[in-house]
Formats: structure tokens, C-alpha cells, sequence
């Protein structure tokens, strides 16, 4: 089942999914320049309609693609929401341990790091970049790398176009049921039992116009133990400021480049964590 969010991702990807001879189930294809009243963006909550049918019949695999057709979003055959974290490293895991693809991967400061697991599990690295995905595309021809990612939904892959491609993306997760005869939800099952989970949330928090300085300067002189009190084993601040503990747990808070939002990001192996951890900065900068 194929959601294009009445953008203009329906005729390239249905040529594909006709040439494979799939039985496809489209919605939202009619082009509209006002996306249907609702924001074009593959998200958990704009996707509840994808959702709900995916799990009243039988698919495969639910797609979704933004207004551009170059960020990606998954429904698993349950009707459950695969994030773009997620789907980076279904098709990491897939192109090494599958296609038996050679390579590194590449990502984003705000993408999961079950990527970097994965790599080394394999031999390989994972290359941190700032947000931006020029920086996803330097990386790749720096590293020599077959995979570049953001938890955005934009993904890159070697040999392709060095943009955000959800088409290419879409194409790659067919072929990965067609080649593994395995179902999303058992290949999701699979890269757990290997490589454990990870929670991930982002929340946005909309401050006053003229208050970032006074954000910032809270933020960049706030220490770790303010927030979680775990030995930290990295601290960065090439863009935002990012706090990495040694149990895989870390928590990034930087400005939007487009909006009045900080935006705080957090991933843990363990999910009762992340709220207390938001609410945590939140009190730091003095919001309620």
C-alpha cells in the first residue's frame, strides 16, 4: 500500500511497483497542490490513515513519501510505524548482511546510533556529520560509504543520485522481501535480537522571539549531570550541544535553522528514560 501524501512521488514509484507485477493499493495520488489541508511530511501522526488500513487488510509493507517524493516513511504489515531511524537501519543491516554489500555508513548528529552498532558489528564506521544533508553527501564521497542517513527521512545510497531519494529507498525495501522472503515485522525482530533496540523522541519547544541568546548560554554552560546522572563518555558541540553517555544513551539540543524551535532530541536503549531526560533540559531553560 502506497500513501504519495498527493505529492509527486505516485508516478514514479507506481511505474516501479507495476514492473514488479505487485498488487498495489494507492491513496492520496491525486495531484494537489494544498496536500490534501494537511502537511505533506510522512509522520507518525499524519500517516494514521495508511496505518488503519494496513492493518484492516492484508499488505506487505506500507510506504509513504512527502510532497518532493525525497523523504520516506514504513507501515509494517501490522499497521505499525517504522520511523526513518528505523528504516536506515533495516537497509544497512539488509545491504551488508543480505546483498553482502562492503561499507560504511554515514549520519547525521540527530540519527540513531544502533547505525554505529551495526557498523562495527560488521568491521565498518559510522561517520557523524552536522545536520544538513550536504554534509550526508560530503561524507559519503569522504568515507567511501554505501549508506547516508537522517532521522528526517532522507536517505542516500551509494552508486544513486548523492541526495535524499525516497523512490530509491522504496525500491531497495521491496527487494529486500522479495530476496529475503521475510516479512518487515521478522527482519525489524531480527536486527533486535542482534543488535538490541533503541527509543527515540524529539521534542520541539518554541521560545520567544529575542530569548535564544539567553537559550543558548544556558544550555552551552549546563552540565550532563543536570540532566541524567550517568558517567558520560562524549561530549560535543559542533552543532548544538550533545551529551553521549557509556550506556548508549545521549541527548542532543540545538536551534532549529528554519523556525523559533529548540529542538531536543533523545535516544536510549532504555524508553522509561527519555521523557525524564526532556523534562530535565525543559526545567533547565526555565520552561514549564
Amino acid at each position: 500500500m502506497y500513501d504519495p501524501m498527493f505529492g509527486t512521488g505516485v508516478n514514479t514509484l507506481l511505474t516501479l511497483l507495476v514492473d514488479t507485477r505487485s498488487n498495489v493499493k494507492i491513496i492520496h495520488d491525486k495531484a494537489d497542490p494544498l496536500f490534501g489541508g494537511r502537511v505533506p511530511a510522512p509522520t507518525e501522526s499524519t500517516l494514521w490513515r495508511l496505518m488503519a488500513m494496513m492493518k484492516e487488510d492484508e499488505y506487505d509493507i506500507g510506504i509513504a513519501t512527502d510532497g518532493d517524493g525525497d523523504r520516506i516513511a514504513v507501515i509494517d504489515e501490522e499497521g505499525n510505524y517504522v520511523d526513518a531511524n528505523e528504516i536506515l537501519t533495516i537497509l544497512y543491516y539488509y545491504l551488508l548482511e543480505y546483498k553482502k554489500v562492503k561499507g560504511n555508513v554515514v549520519r547525521n548528529i540527530s540519527t540513531t546510533h544502533l547505525l554505529d552498532v551495526i557498523a562495527q558489528s560488521y568491521g565498518y564506521q559510522c561517520y557523524e556529520k552536522p545536520v544538513g544533508f550536504k554534509h550526508i553527501a560530503e561524507g559519503m564521497l569522504e568515507t567511501d560509504a554505501i549508506l547516508g542517513g537522517e532521522s528526517s527521512g532522507g536517505i542516500t545510497i551509494k552508486g544513486h543520485l548523492l541526495e535524499k531519494d525516497a523512490i530509491l529507498s522504496a525500491g531497495i525495501l521491496l527487494e529486500m522481501l522479495a530476496h529475503t522472503k521475510k516479512s518487515l515485522k521478522t527482519i525489524r525482530d531480527e536486527i533486535t535480537s542482534k543488535f538490541g533496540k533503541r527509543y527515540y523522541k524529539e521534542y520541539n519547544y518554541t521560545y520567544e522571539s529575542g530569548n535564544e541568546s539567553h537559550i543558548e548560554e544556558i544550555i552551552t554552560n549546563a552540565k550532563s549531570e543536570e540532566v541524567r546522572q550517568e558517567k558520560l563518555s562524549d561530549y560535543k558541540t559542533f552543532d548544538g550541544v550533545k551529551w553521549e553517555w557509556e550506556d548508549g544513551t545521549w541527548c542532543l539540543i540545538r536551534f532549529s535553522g528554519t523556525e523559533p524551535l529548540l529542538r531536543i532530541m533523545v535516544e536510549s536503549p532504555y524508553e522509561k528514560e527519555i521523557e525524564s531526560i526532556i523534562q530535565n533540559v525543559l526545567k533547565k531553560i526555565g520552561s514549564k
